[in-house]
């Protein structure tokens, strides 16, 4: 009689898995320039209401903007110009834009776009973007909204930009905050909870799918969130670029890396656990990334 219930038990579980669906599914298809470090985008974001109270508004996270000067309020919260560990941060700055948004029938949301500061009122920062819909979306119902977006990544940054050849993309697209029920966390009512990008605070947002396509030069290789489910080569005008797919479920995030195929190859032959590096090989390294042996050292911990 116990193995039946388990075995009973075992089938509830898996099918009430494979049963729920996600508050939020994300089609990007975005293209890396490595000479300017720029990003063109798009996106389609279909995300369902489970909040418990109907919505006409949805809240996006623009990360990227924390970087657009030392007057946001992550780098206010660095010190205005360092880092952790007190180094100057060279002045390159990072941002994001929308350049489109709207539904899926064509209505423009982008004149309903403003920018949010819930956290600390500092008119510098515009890491949060709020967009008023035409109607309420009900609980359990769903709103699909398409973006057309550009970026400029920093020089490398909090887990992002980039170094040389080298491109870290974190946090890099608009990303919609959480809507939570009344009740969640010690609300009083249905919100969004979609803060401002702060140095000393992590990253918050539903789990989801994502089906991202990755756009590079033919010479880089790249790693992803996920697996990889299509690859091919493309030619615009002279430049030969590959387009590489990847699919991820049950994530909050997807986070991807560029770089030309020989940064990969001195990684991968010359920096071995366990032992030190000769100075030839971090020479190359400073090459390949464009930064000076001070740079590369690692702080004593």
């Amino acid at each position: 009689m116990s193995r039946f219930l388990f075995f009973l038990l075992g089938i509830l579980i898996t099918g009430s898995v494979s049963a729920f669906h996600f508050p939020v599914d994300y089609e990007i298809d975005v293209e890396l320039d490595p000479r300017t470090h720029r990003l063109q985008g798009s996106e389609k974001i279909r995300w369902t209401n489970t909040g418990g109270a109907p919505t006409s508004e949805l809240w996006f996270h623009l990360y990227l903007n924390a970087f657009s000067g030392n007057r946001t309020t992550f780098m206010r919260g660095m010190g205005g110009g360092t880092l952790r560990g007190g180094h100057e941060v060279e002045r390159q700055w990072g941002w994001i834009q929308l350049l489109a948004l709207r539904l899926e029938d064509g209505t423009d949301l982008l004149p309903s776009m403003t920018f949010e500061r819930p956290d600390d009122g500092n008119p510098d920062d515009f890491t949060v973007a709020r967009v008023v819909l035409e109607g309420p979306v009900e609980p359990g119902a769903s709103v699909t909204v398409e973006l057309i977006f550009e970026a400029q990544l920093p020089r490398v940054i909090a887990r992002t930009g980039w170094a040389g050849g080298f491109h870290l993309m974190g946090q890099w697209f608009p990303k919609l905050g959480v809507y939570e029920a009344a009740g969640y966390g010690g609300r009083n009512e249905a919100g969004w909870n979609c803060h401002q990008f702060h140095p000393s605070t992590e990253f918050y947002s539903d789990f989801g799918r994502y089906r991202v396509q990755l756009t590079v030069p033919e010479d880089f290789v790249i790693g992803a969130t996920g697996i990889q489910v299509e690859e091919k080569e493309v030619t615009q005008g002279t430049d030969r670029k590959r387009m590489l797919t990847f699919t991820a479920d049950r994530v909050h995030d997807f986070a991807w890396c560029a770089a030309p195929a020989d940064l990969r190859a001195v990684i991968e032959s010359d920096f071995d656990p366990g032992r030190d590096v000769p100075a030839p090989w971090l020479e190359r390294a400073q090459s390949l990334l464009g930064f000076s042996s001070a740079d590369l050292e690692l702080p004593p911990v």
